[in-house]
């Protein structure tokens, strides 16, 4: 799976598109590492330092693309799939998904980069508390502390992931996809004004003057 996901990493570095919904299947989102997988590959300090390297890499260039990226959450999402949520801009969860970090549990710390994006969500003191006391973080909980920015209305048939395109992209459909793409390097404090100059006076800046102008006529 690490290495599915950077080559789609990848593809989308290359490609970026305007919106991306990262989910899972079968009603998890992701439950963490095969114990089995690591126990018999992993467990050498050469292992980890490749897996903990590379997974770094792939999810820091995941959460850097232009992309406005969602974590559609069903279900569990632990250990590496808690720091898989992390590298989005947005989560959304389904009224059966948790989020839990039990790296300290397995005697282990955080090693994705997902100690360091949940600190930057949620603040120091309530990152360390989820670490250290691997409290599950229900929708309700994740609301109130900032790590679940929707939470999914409960229905039989729709996934987060359904409700990410039916109900969240669906609304901004308006939106060029170039000015989409330009939002998040527009939040980088040296890159504000040259994304602003690069876009006034551009097709999509001129049509919507033209449709502002029109509705005043």
């Amino acid at each position: 799976m690490m290495l599915d996901l950077t080559s789609i990493v990848e593809e989308l570095a290359s490609h970026p598109p305007p919106f991306l919904i990262m989910t899972g299947k079968n009603g998890t989102f992701c439950s963490g590492a095969d114990i089995g997988v690591a126990a018999s590959t992993l467990m050498s300090p050469e292992g980890g330092e490749a897996m903990t390297n590379l997974m770094r890499e792939v999810t820091d260039t995941l959460k850097e693309l232009p992309s406005v990226s969602f974590a559609a959450i069903d279900g569990a999402a632990y250990g590496g799939g808690a720091e898989l949520a992390t590298c989005c801009d947005f989560r959304v969860l389904t009224d059966t998904a948790k989020i839990r970090f039990v790296q300290a549990q397995m005697g282990v710390t955080c090693g994705w980069g997902g100690a360091r994006r949940l600190r930057n969500i949620v603040g120091e003191k309530e990152a360390l508390r989820l670490m250290l006391f691997r409290e599950v973080v229900t929708p309700p909980r994740g609301l109130q502390n900032g790590l679940v920015d929707w939470a999914a209305p409960p229905t039989p048939t729709h996934s987060a992931a359904d409700f990410v395109k039916l109900t969240l992209i669906d609304q901004l459909q308006d939106l060029d996809s170039d000015i989409v793409k330009a939002l998040k390097p527009s939040l980088q404090k040296n890159d504000e004004a040259s994304v602003f100059i690069k876009h006034w006076g551009g097709e999509p800046h001129v049509a919507a003057f033209s449709r502002a102008l029109n509705r005043n006529k």
